[in-house]
């Protein structure tokens, strides 16, 4: 009996001892399987790491998701400038020149079209509210981004390629060509889809047109290179417009540039 009970006492600290943790502190069952539970999302998420590979343009087989993925990937881009310049030719042509640029979360659109008939101006500064103007001297009105949308169309959080959205309903052809290690894609877009949903809202606007423009076709092409830096693009469409008793037509060209960081 008394060897027992050395027995069971010499236990008892081992017992307590093969319990606690390092640090001498009790460690029950949930302790336990909350490590074991860390330790196996921690192991998953090395795993998931290891099989992400960021893909390259040369990796898609679809070009209108790999256009996605490039419109996705400029949304992440914290400092540009996109400008736009050319024609549009009617009875009587316009000068063109546009930029979009962001700097952090302040993003500015800047729009003129200058012609002998007629021009254009057209400011907007999206940051905690919006702030606009339509001439250069005058003062900045503001509002809210709903009623900037309503009233403008075009905002640059819209997830668009050249203020056209892309998708496979919009899209009636799209081609890619790589050549020095750049890709060129010429996308031409279905004129009775939504391609022109907001494009078109800014196009009547700004001129004060009598209705919206009547698009006969429109091609845009990009210019990137495999990990999707952008280089060029251009826009060519032609497209029908009411002003006053006026119905011309209308075919526009605008080369892009753009400048990053």
């Amino acid at each position: 009996m008394k060897k027992l009970m050395i027995l069971f006492l010499f236990l008892i600290p081992f017992v307590l001892v093969s319990c606690g943790d390092d640090n001498g502190n009790d460690i029950d069952n949930d302790d336990i399987q909350n490590v074991e539970k860390n330790k196996e999302e921690a192991n998953n998420k090395e795993e998931k790491k290891e099989e992400q590979v960021i893909k390259k343009v040369a990796d898609y087989t679809n070009y209108v998701e790999c256009i996605n993925e490039f419109i996705a990937r400029f949304a992440k881009i914290e400092k540009y400038e996109k400008i736009s310049k050319g024609k549009t030719e009617t009875w009587v042509n316009q000068d063109i020149d546009c930029s979009v640029s962001r700097d952090g979360n302040k993003y500015r659109i800047y729009n003129t079209a200058k012609s002998a008939f007629k021009d254009t101006y057209h400011e907007a500064i999206f940051e905690d509210k919006v702030k606009y103007k339509n001439k250069a001297n005058d003062e900045f009105s503001e509002t809210t981004l709903a009623e900037y949308k309503k009233e403008y169309g075009v905002t640059p959080y819209d997830n668009t390629l050249f203020d056209y959205v892309i998708t496979n309903d919009t899209v009636s052809k799209i081609e890619r060509k790589e050549e020095n290690g750049k890709y060129t894609f010429t996308i031409d877009l279905n004129v009775n889809s939504d391609a022109t949903k907001y494009i078109k809202v800014q196009m009547k606007k700004l001129p004060e047109l009598s209705e919206y423009p009547k698009f006969k076709s429109i091609k845009l092409t990009l210019v990137i290179d495999d990990d999707f830096k952008p280089y060029t693009g251009k826009i060519e469409s032609e497209y029908d417009v009411k002003y006053l008793f006026l119905n011309p037509s209308c075919k526009q060209n605008l080369d892009i540039n753009f400048i990053i960081g």
